[in-house]
């Protein structure tokens, strides 16, 4: 086959990769999205995701992952995707190719699992392109033949909930969000510091108490003075004294402070998105 049937796909967008390798170069560039013409080297990869108008590959990496999709989607062969495929001519190695809905675009991310990667923000290596052990990518549902088919609800479906496992703790909606780690803590803090570099005396007060009711008033004191220490030793004793009227402020509070300035993620909710599929 030839790069001819590259061309018929209009949305995807391509990056130069290392001639007999699967290297992508230059070091830029998933920023640098290239029209099919523009590229100059013999080995060409797809630019997975919002670059290729929503393109996602499913990477089939041996028998594992083969028997990991037969057992979780058994309505839907491997042998009967229809939608277009490719393989290096490695045994029981292959991806296939689908369109996602834009709205999912800023949700999703890569995730392997049992060998099965779901691809989304890389690259992955096309037809024609050659590897220096003798293989050569070859189509096995092509363009010319096939048209890209959308990713089924119950597949994609499956991938939210493998990313909503993954997610970080603060991230989730707090009816489902247990207790930070230190790591976390001290992430959010210095987030925080960050985009508030200072606080006036009331939102001191409301960003202490979420720190206290998370850790505790001794660790959450000392959260506090380690990045504001310009509030005097004197005002954080108060909190020892004080009847715990800050019960309703949670952690909650300083995720939303950092979020209102565009730290964290802002992104629909995982748990949401799934709960729009129709599973049996």
């Amino acid at each position: 086959m030839t790069d001819n049937e590259l061309i018929l796909m209009t949305d995807w967008r391509y990056t130069n990769v290392s001639n007999g390798d699967k290297k992508p170069y230059p070091n830029n560039w998933q920023h640098t999205p290239l029209l099919l013409k523009h590229v100059v080297s013999n080995n060409i990869g797809l630019q997975l995701g919002q670059h290729s108008n929503g393109t996602c590959a499913i990477d089939f990496d041996g028998e594992k992952a083969i028997d990991y999709w037969t057992e979780v989607f058994p309505q839907h062969p491997i042998d009967s995707l229809n939608t277009i495929m490719w393989s290096s001519g490695k045994e029981y190695r292959c991806q296939a190719a689908f369109s996602i809905p834009s709205e999912y675009w800023d949700v999703l991310k890569r995730k392997v699992t049992h060998s099965l990667e779901f691809r989304w923000g890389g690259q992955s290596v096309m037809p024609p392109s050659k590897l220096n052990d003798g293989r050569e990518y070859f189509w096995i549902n092509s363009p010319s033949t096939t048209q890209l088919r959308q990713l089924p609800d119950d597949i994609l479906s499956h991938w939210l909930e493998l990313l909503l496992d993954d997610m970080p703790i603060y991230d989730r909606e707090p009816s489902e969000r247990p207790k930070l780690n230190d790591d976390e803590i001290t992430d959010l803090a210095e987030q925080l510091k960050n985009y508030y570099p200072t606080l006036d005396y009331d939102t001191w007060i409301r960003v202490t108490w979420a720190f206290c009711n998370e850790l505790g008033v001794s660790d959450g004191i000392a959260v506090m003075k380690y990045h504001y220490p310009e509030n005097k030793e004197g005002e954080y004793r108060k909190f020892y004294r004080s009847s715990n009227n800050g019960k309703k402020i949670t952690i909650g509070t300083v995720i939303k402070m950092i979020k209102d300035r565009g730290g964290l993620k802002k992104q629909p909710s995982v748990k949401s998105l799934i709960k729009q599929f129709n599973r049996s």
